[in-house]
């Protein structure tokens, strides 16, 4: 058997501060160790963050889908309204080439109307 040697003096006294504080450090990572494993052992606060996790999730890819469902319909609803403007404007040119005094006189007028309009302001 090997015997052990006491220390002396203000060796001792560094290695009794080594050791409370050694057992200081051991006794704050038990702790925290027994708290991970109560949290682990937390059954229905587990499925509550697991819910809140899969909740977050859905949340986030509901949005992502509603942006790009967003996006894709206002595409087609911008392609709609020019194909949309595109025959209308080309019903009207076909009509004021068939007649186009009813048309003239029309502009005629409106320019008229917004001389007028641009007099009284300006008085």
């Amino acid at each position: 058997m090997t015997s052990m040697k006491k220390p002396t003096g203000a060796h001792a006294a560094d290695t009794t501060d080594e050791l409370r504080a050694d057992i200081a450090e051991t006794r704050a990572d038990l702790g925290d160790t027994v708290e991970e494993l109560a949290a682990k052992t937390d059954v229905k606060q587990r499925t509550k963050d697991a819910a809140e996790t899969a909740k977050s999730r859905v949340a986030e890819k509901v949005s992502t889908g509603a942006h790009v469902v967003s996006e894709r319909a206002t595409a087609i609803a911008r392609k709609a309204d020019t194909e949309r403007i595109k025959t209308a404007a080309q019903r009207v040119g076909r009509k004021v080439r068939q007649r186009p005094a009813p048309f003239a006189a029309a502009a005629g007028a409106l320019v008229l109307v917004l001389l007028a309009v641009r007099r009284r302001r300006n008085r």
